[in-house]
């Protein structure tokens, strides 16, 4: 096939592609051809498992054979939030922490029994990510909220993963990074992490003047 030549063509392709991949059937819900390629043998679409309609996957397709998903979230998820949760678990000043998987489309298709470790350590663009929401204390100064930032992204560095750290406090955001695998070349100074915080602080409480002087 050298391009999809209607809904139906792309649909049946889909179906009997991710049921070749993962041994059961799907249904494709909606198809709409990438607007990045708009051209006819790409296709972007969400489908589900009929053993399970719950599951909502993404699916990026070309009628050249090649076929990615979303489907490996679901192979991952529980373990993923587990871990991400054990890792700051013992951060007494965090007040709430929220751990996702996010998981952007795969070609490989991945089993349980590979193991999560190898599937959130992959390499390069388009990898799985841990994204971690921490809430912290309000009120605190400027240094107290940078040691503790500092301190978590230590933490998230040591076991080689990818992870996106969002540090909420008052409401706002306050620190975003993500990284992938070990460090960064140039790893976050406490210097550093207190000036981008300052900055955010100053940068939100600017926004809210405004908006209250409209």
């Amino acid at each position: 096939m050298k391009s999809f030549t209607d809904e139906k063509s792309a649909t049946e392709f889909i179906e009997k592609k991710l049921e070749a991949k993962y041994g059961e059937k799907f249904t494709v819900m909606s198809i709409e051809y990438d607007t990045t390629y708009p051209q006819a043998d790409v296709v972007t679409a969400h489908a589900y498992p009929l053993s399970d309609p719950e599951k909502s996957v993404y699916v990026y397709a070309r009628s050249t054979g090649l076929i990615e998903d979303t489907y490996s979230e679901y192979l991952f998820k529980d373990e993923a939030e587990a871990f991400g949760k054990g890792l700051l678990s013992d951060k007494a000043y965090i007040l709430s922490c929220e751990v996702k998987l996010k998981t952007p489309t795969q070609s490989k298709t991945w089993e349980k029994e590979e193991g999560f470790m190898e599937y959130i350590s992959q390499d390069g663009l388009g990898a799985p990510m841990l994204d971690f929401t921490v809430t912290l204390h309000e009120g605190l100064e400027i240094n107290e909220y940078a040691e503790q930032v500092f301190d978590i992204l230590q933490t998230l560095y040591e076991p080689g993963i990818n992870a996106e750290l969002w540090a909420d406090a008052s409401g706002e955001n306050i620190f975003l990074d993500n990284h992938a695998g070990s460090p960064p070349p140039n790893p976050y100074s406490l210097e550093r992490i207190e000036k981008i915080i300052e900055d955010s602080i100053d940068e939100n409480q600017r926004m809210q003047d405004s908006l209250e002087a409209n």
